[in-house]
């Protein structure tokens, strides 16, 4: 209960911050969508991932380094990271959802979709670079605080995590 109470409290003593609430839901709406695109359309038993790298990764012009990452590893070990690409957007988005760890999980998010940048069509990337701005801007406010679990530890140890 004292976690709810906490929530409540930091709508009070953070009013003015929140519409940064609404972006953080729809981040997590998001990235919850994207693991049930994925979950529908067997991204984990057929080697769609593959298919990605071979379709857009050389289109993209990615640095050396991610081009050789994806190739020699990606392609290699499919199913590991469909697998793993699939729990990151779940994570994610319960992260978001629930308003915990909200500036680190911004950060990886920011890195984790400039990597899947790489193997995304045109389409997918107009919309990965108006989230960009939006990761962005819950990792400078600390959108975990406003009616997130953020604020019950914010408000016990002060810190740049929450």
């Amino acid at each position: 209960m004292r976690i709810f109470r906490d929530q409540v409290e930091s709508l009070r003593y953070i009013n003015h911050l929140w519409p940064v609430v609404i972006l953080r839901i729809y981040t997590s709406l998001f990235f919850f969508k994207h693991y049930n695109n994925k979950m529908a359309n067997s991204y984990l038993t057929q080697p769609k991932l593959s298919a990605l790298i071979d379709e857009h990764l050389y289109a993209n012009h990615p640095p050396a380094w991610i081009e050789s990452f994806f190739v020699n590893v990606v392609q290699a070990n499919w199913s590991l990271y469909a697998q793993v690409v699939v729990n990151i957007e779940w994570c994610l988005g319960i992260l978001f959802f629930i308003g915990f760890l909200n500036r680190p999980a911004a950060i990886f998010s920011i890195l984790f979709i400039y990597m899947m940048s790489f193997v995304s069509g045109p389409i997918a990337q107009g919309q990965l670079y108006p989230m960009l701005a939006i990761l962005i801007t819950l990792a400078v406010f600390g959108s975990g605080r406003v009616g997130g679990v953020d604020y019950f530890f914010y408000k016990r140890q002060r810190g740049l995590i929450w």
